[in-house]
């Protein structure tokens, strides 16, 4: 009886011992409380959720992934700021002056797809041509909708992030705009509120969200803001002279221009006169201003804008009954006749020797005599100087150095004379 219990405790123990042998090797699924609880070794086990195709993971459910194409794994490779096993990430901002749009956070490890979808951009310009997208200055409608160009606000924004969960991002993406350093205000709102740009110049606005705890730029998009149309200062010298005609339209054209016009404002108009091109002296009384002539630079222009005129005085200004221009040397002698005469020559003439031009020369002289030449004595003034008696009177280059090349030629007696330009 003793051998036969011994023999059977043997044959018990070896039962046991080949038991567990049998089944150390076999895996059994892990328990909710071992899957996120805390094992024995103390060591933190946290599971996710993983889609290949979407190359996005989040968190499980009561312990259930959404549906089979999700795999539960321990670790998150399309995650690293949630990833237990890769510490954290680096900045995301993509940056303030970047214009391009930007659909990534990224970071030192990998990159997370935002999902981000919709439009950023300005839109129902004030003028836009040839790439110029304008808004002119205090444009009102300064706010932010969804309806486009069909609405009435300036910047459309459909701007959604659709991954917001995987990407650690806050739902809300704001809007921060400026100009230089003023700060634009372009708020989300239906109805519009009263919202305008007070200050001109460049107008960037970023679609900002805060992901990963650190701020995002998303978009960015910009137009010009420019001021109010306005006339350039007056000129040095409005006139080619201070020596013009009652019988001779001066051209001004061009000496003001206009600034920030974008096909707002028609010409600019000069008076006295009744075109863009040139000034009229005819209503003028001949002889010298007084008090000096104002040149007045006016301009019109649509949509209620009002450019304030300018008024540019000159001085000395004398108002001739005659204007004769010599075009040549040696050419055609001009007959005068009583009263004030301006006489404009140019800086040089073709020099001619036996039909052939054999180069350039300046005018060096002015002459006059009577009509008939030899007839007597001819009394004249030359640019308000003394006056000369003389059957020939000249006045040479250094008269018309100044001016304009113009001089102002005043005919005492008797009449008439006639005048010629020579080198």
């Amino acid at each position: 009886m003793k051998i036969f219990s011994h023999y059977m405790l043997f044959i018990a123990v070896l039962c046991i011992s080949l038991f567990f042998a049998c089944t150390s090797n076999i895996e059994l699924p892990l328990s909710p409380d071992e899957k996120f609880g805390v094992p024995s070794s103390g060591s933190v086990l946290h599971y996710w959720c993983v889609s290949e195709d979407l190359r996005q993971c989040q968190e499980p459910v009561d312990d259930h992934c959404p549906d089979d194409s999700w795999n539960l794994v321990s670790n998150c490779r399309f995650n690293s700021s949630s990833s237990s096993n890769t510490g954290s990430s680096s900045s995301n901002n993509v940056g303030p002056n970047s214009s391009s749009s930007s659909d990534e956070v990224s970071s030192s490890s990998s990159s997370i797809d935002l999902g981000l979808t919709g439009d950023f951009e300005f839109r129902n310009f004030d003028y836009s041509k040839n790439g110029n997208r304008i808004y002119w200055l205090n444009t009102g409608n300064m706010h932010s909708s969804t309806t486009g160009a069909g609405g009435n606000g300036k910047l459309y924004n459909t701007l959604k992030i659709t991954n917001a969960v995987a990407a650690n991002c806050d739902t809300a993406i704001t809007i921060e705009a400026t100009i230089g350093s003023t700060i634009i205000n372009i708020p989300f709102v239906t109805p519009p509120a009263t919202s305008q740009v007070t200050v001109p110049g460049e107008l960037t606005a970023h679609a900002v969200a805060t992901c990963d705890g650190k701020k995002d730029t998303l978009r960015t998009t910009t137009a010009t803001v420019v001021s109010d149309p306005t006339l350039t200062d007056c000129p040095a010298q409005i006139l080619p002279s201070t020596y013009v005609a009652k019988t001779k339209k001066e051209y001004v054209k061009g000496l003001i221009s206009l600034r920030d016009n974008y096909e707002r404002c028609n010409d600019v108009i000069y008076a006295p006169g009744n075109n863009a091109d040139s000034l009229n002296f005819a209503a003028l009384p001949a002889g010298p201003q007084t008090p000096s002539l104002n040149i007045t630079a006016s301009v019109q222009c649509t949509g209620g804008v009002t450019v304030t005129h300018k008024n540019c005085p000159v001085s000395g200004v004398v108002v001739a009954d005659n204007y004769f221009k010599f075009d040549h040397e040696g050419g055609t002698k001009e007959s005068i006749s009583n009263g004030t005469t301006v006489i404009e020559v140019l800086d040089g003439y073709d020099k001619i020797q036996g039909g052939v031009i054999i180069g350039k020369a300046p005018v060096t002289r002015l002459g006059c005599e009577l009509n008939p030449a030899g007839s007597g004595e001819l009394s004249i003034k030359i640019n308000g100087g003394a006056t000369i008696t003389n059957y020939w009177v000249e006045a040479t280059l250094p008269a018309y150095a100044t001016n304009g090349n113009r001089i102002l030629l005043e005919k005492i007696t008797p009449s008439p004379a006639v005048c010629i330009v020579m080198f």
